[in-house]
């Protein structure tokens, strides 16, 4: 039986795609599968286009909320579907020993490229880019924008300034809603200058993650300042506010994908990132040996 590439090898196996390209690239997989896969081998025909296999290290933050986590996971499966081999390293969002140890795998490592995929923007680690600097030429970076190093970006601050432009033609009374661990200084301040041009009074709530007292306080904020538009960001705001479906209150979220939009609200407005654009032009990269440092500034556009 000929087997044709990764998914094929995965299936007969029964495995995931990752520990298939985790056996080829020496990663961590059990004992137990690495046998299976050996025999796989041994007894089928593989058309081996790995043996030689472009590795990729894949650098992330161990505290991806779970709307950066499912990105991250879009991004691993479209780099296995071009059958790179994936070795994934998790990193603190502060600068630790243990970090440093971890990105040292690099050092005799034969890779072909490094993503930092770091789109956390109030934990961004300056230590990272100073220990990648012998390899910048290799490296990608997603979700800051660096200068001199190839980056995909995401202009937060005017992401949020033309969202909340966009939301003051109708509201005129809009709460920006976030957590204690997750405030993006980058939003509020385009939330903040939108406000101010337009003379609004900017109207800030900070959860603390702490149940009901959250609900109260945010059911109270809506109340006593007559919000017409809530703009969150983050799955614990929203979470909170699906309880409060039934106040008469529009809600403005961000996404990166049309798909994730399922809200019970009426009126609702999305801020939608282009994703799948970034994943293209980021394998067009991968596969250009010769591609100089660039800065890509991801588009978006809103949904009413």
């Amino acid at each position: 039986m000929k087997i044709r590439n990764y998914k094929e090898l995965a299936k007969i196996a029964g495995c995931g795609v990752g520990t298939i390209s985790r056996y080829f690239s020496g990663g961590s997989i059990s004992p137990q599968m690495a046998q299976r896969i050996e025999a796989i081998l041994k007894t089928n025909e593989y058309e081996k286009k790995t043996e030689n296999a472009k590795v990729i290290y894949l650098l992330l933050p161990t505290n991806l909320n779970p709307s950066y986590f499912a990105l991250f996971q879009k991004l691993l499966n479209s780099l296995l579907n071009q059958e790179y081999a994936v070795n994934t390293i998790f990193l603190t969002s502060n600068w630790e020993q243990h970090d440093e140890q971890q990105l040292k795998l690099l050092i005799n490592s034969n890779f072909e490229k490094i993503i930092l995929f770091w789109p956390v923007a109030n934990g961004f680690i300056t230590e990272i880019l100073d220990f990648l600097q012998p390899w910048k030429e290799q490296t990608i970076l997603i979700g800051q924008n660096c200068p001199g190093w190839t980056t995909f970006f995401i202009n937060n601050e005017k992401l949020m300034y033309d969202f909340t432009m966009h939301l003051l033609a109708k509201a005129k009374n809009i709460l920006f809603l976030s957590t204690k661990e997750n405030d993006n200084k980058e939003f509020y301040r385009g939330y903040y200058k939108a406000c101010q041009e337009v003379a609004i009074n900017p109207q800030q709530l900070v959860l603390q993650k702490n149940g009901e007292a959250d609900e109260v306080n945010l059911t109270n904020a809506i109340i006593d300042n007559k919000i017409e538009t809530v703009i969150c960001y983050e799955d614990y705001s929203q979470f909170l506010l699906k309880k409060l479906a039934n106040y008469p209150v529009s809600v403005a979220t961000i996404t990166c994908n049309n798909e994730d939009i399922n809200q019970p609200w009426k009126n609702d407005k999305t801020m939608v990132i282009d994703w799948a654009e970034m994943l293209t032009k980021l394998v067009a990269v991968l596969n250009n040996p010769d591609q100089k440092a660039e800065t890509v500034e991801l588009r978006y556009k809103i949904n009413d």
